[in-house]
């Protein structure tokens, strides 16, 4: 292996001062041998050590620093921290306390990413645990060099990249930064940096490269957040509104992020079109959830390159949290895709709409639901058999659409019309799985239900929906179901939990059922109410019922990490939702289908957080008696 040496020997003397050079360290220098001097010669300067091995550092061999006789390089420990120190500079190493005496003086330096490696002059080895983090060691914005900062600025860590909220009195984000780091160079877009000396404009996210002695390389990225909540301001062409979910307007989108709270763009400009989107949320609510779609396809809030998004309003969810509980929980339950969810306010040509979730659409696309729908002419044989997009919904709002035999609401969403062999294809498949669920042998692994679903997608999807209590959820509406080439029926994601987790006040009228946080729902109640359903059957199951079991205690410990998450959402954007709520003024106000009226956003957020802590227990305890 092949390491660099990072400094380290004062070769000549002159008025106290020193010269301190790098070089390459090989293999036979990792011997205690003791150090022994430097001697010019016509070749350069020649490292001499006691086992007659020498190193030579060429005339135009790479210098590291100048410095006087009082700053030759020192290993010592900063009592306040525990570190090592490197001349005085925290090296942001802790000291191993098994580590040899280091009052010696050092002979060398050498490291690579994984180890630090110390020679002093009494022949023994320091060998310390590096990081990539740790090559970069110190970097901060220094208010003697900054006349925009009153104080100095020390970004914090995470990983390779380095971050800072920028003081809201300090009005330019060029700015000169002090670094330190153990390496050839640091560069940005290829230009060399000197600490304390280049400035540079932190207004984008900005790329510092490394340069080990070995020719390796290190980025670190460095973003200084300044302030305000992310907002998407959409501006449509002479101002025309957005009347219905069929016409596309013409516009264009600005993203603006000081913060860079989202990802690491400040401003995002694009034309697009957009339109209205959703069921009841379109028709009985003013504040209206959109749908986006760019002209070009782009990587919004660094996701993967797409032209479509949503704008979901969360106007009946007064906690404006539920959709983005029920991500998370979704990503606890590992489905093959979870949609992304971004909070951002919203103005509409110039007029403020509120706190939205910004969201990832729902359709087949790579990094989406990443399937590939049969053509028209796949007809028969493997070609027919895959790959299929389909939706539960009681709207039949799809073109092609149909009720299985057991009063299941289908659709097809992609292909969105299918041809007749295709349509009856998927539909004697559903019709084969229905007949083996409500079968003798509907247990029977190689027979029954399971030679036709995705088990265990099965049972991730009935924890989501019977945590959440979620009154869509009992094969109703809102749920996606893909049967792919060579597989079975998967849930293959979740979508639309706004009416969840006590939030929905016509469970009495549907199924005779009170929205509190304990009580069985999705176990026993299919669309057509008590009794009905595929997930009353498979409950039936002993099998089933352990699968149910294991699983929810494999996730359980993460579930639980919950409603931590929700006061860190609340955090996030409280202030965002207050001027939601300047805007719409409903928290004292009955919106359908509210189970409870709270009258402040605090105590929506508590009641949402309470409902969930509540039901998680209250199943753990029941789900732990199958």
């Amino acid at each position: 292996m092949f390491f660099s040496l990072l400094a380290l020997s004062c070769v000549k003397e002159e008025e106290e001062h020193v010269v301190v050079y790098s070089f390459p360290l090989t293999e036979k220098y990792y011997s205690s041998a003791l150090f022994n001097g430097a001697v010019d010669s016509d070749d350069g300067i020649v490292f001499v050590f006691s086992d007659n091995t020498s190193v030579i550092i060429p005339p135009d061999g790479p210098k590291v620093f100048d410095c006087t006789i009082r700053d030759l390089p020192t290993l010592a420990v900063d009592p306040r921290t525990g570190e090592w120190t490197y001349n005085r500079i925290l090296s942001g190493i802790e000291v191993d306390r098994s580590c040899p005496d280091s009052d010696s003086p050092i002979v060398c330096i050498a490291y690579n990413t994984t180890d630090l490696y110390f020679w002093l002059g009494n022949g023994r080895e320091l060998r310390i645990p590096n990081t990539e983090e740790a090559n970069l060691f110190h970097f901060t914005f220094l208010a003697a060099d900054n006349k925009n900062l009153t104080s100095d600025l020390l970004p914090s860590r995470d990983g390779l990249r380095l971050m800072a909220d920028l003081p809201q009195d300090c009005n330019s984000y060029k700015l000169i930064p002090d670094f330190s780091y153990r390496g050839k160079s640091l560069s940005v877009g290829g230009v060399e940096q000197t600490s304390r000396k280049t400035i540079q404009d932190f207004s984008e996210v900005i790329e510092y490269v490394l340069t080990l002695y070995d020719g390796t390389t290190l980025k670190y990225k460095v973003v200084l957040k300044g302030s305000g909540f992310p907002t998407v301001y959409i501006r449509t062409q002479n101002s025309r509104p957005i009347q219905d979910k069929v016409t596309w307007v013409p516009g264009d989108i600005t993203i603006l992020d000081e913060g860079l709270s989202l990802w690491d763009v400040r401003k995002f400009e694009a034309p697009m079109l957009i339109r209205g989107r959703g069921n009841a949320t379109w028709n009985s609510f003013p504040k209206k959830p959109y749908r986006i779609k760019l002209n070009e396809k782009a990587p919004m809030f660094g996701l993967p390159k797409n032209k479509d998004w949503i704008l979901v309003a969360n106007y009946a969810d007064k906690s404006l949290l539920r959709n983005t509980v029920a991500m998370k929980v979704s990503e606890i339950l590992e489905f093959s895709w979870t949609p992304a969810i971004f909070d951002v306010e919203v103005y509409l040509n110039e007029s403020y709409l509120g706190l939205y979730n910004f969201m990832d659409h729902k359709e087949v696309a790579k990094h989406r639901v990443d399937i590939t729908p049969p053509g028209p002419n796949d007809n028969s044989g493997d070609a027919v058999t895959g790959d299929y997009y389909l939706e539960i919904e009681e709207a039949q709002d799809e073109k092609c659409c149909w009720w299985t035999d057991m009063g299941v609401p289908m659709m097809f969403k992609d292909p969105e019309e299918p041809t007749s062999a295709q349509r009856s294809y998927v539909k004697n498949y559903f019709k084969s799985f229905e007949n083996a669920l409500k079968s003798s042998y509907y247990a029977d692994p190689a027979s029954g239900y399971a030679r036709y679903i995705d088990v265990d997608s099965w049972v991730n999807n009935y924890i989501i929906q019977e945590l959440t209590k979620n009154v869509d959820g009992n094969l109703r509406k809102s749920t996606f179901i893909t049967k792919e080439k060579g597989k079975k029926l998967e849930m293959y994601h979740v979508w639309d939990f706004d009416f969840t987790l006590g939030n929905c006040d016509y469970f009495d009228d549907y199924y005779g059922l009170t929205n509190t946080s304990e009580g069985w729902f999705i176990r026993y109640n299919g669309r057509g109410g008590y009794g009905t359903g595929w997930y009353y059957y498979l409950m039936k199951d002993p099998a089933f019922l352990a699968k149910v079991k294991a699983r929810w205690n494999e996730v359980y410990p993460k579930l639980s990490e919950v409603p931590a998450y929700i006061d860190s959402c609340y955090e996030r954007v409280k202030e965002a939702a207050d001027r939601n709520f300047d805007r719409w003024p409903i928290l004292y106000t009955y919106v359908w289908p509210n189970y409870v009226v709270l009258g402040t956003y605090a105590a929506e957020v508590d009641y949402l957080k309470r409902f969930y802590s509540s039901r998680l227990e209250w199943l753990n305890t029941e789900i732990n008696k199958f």
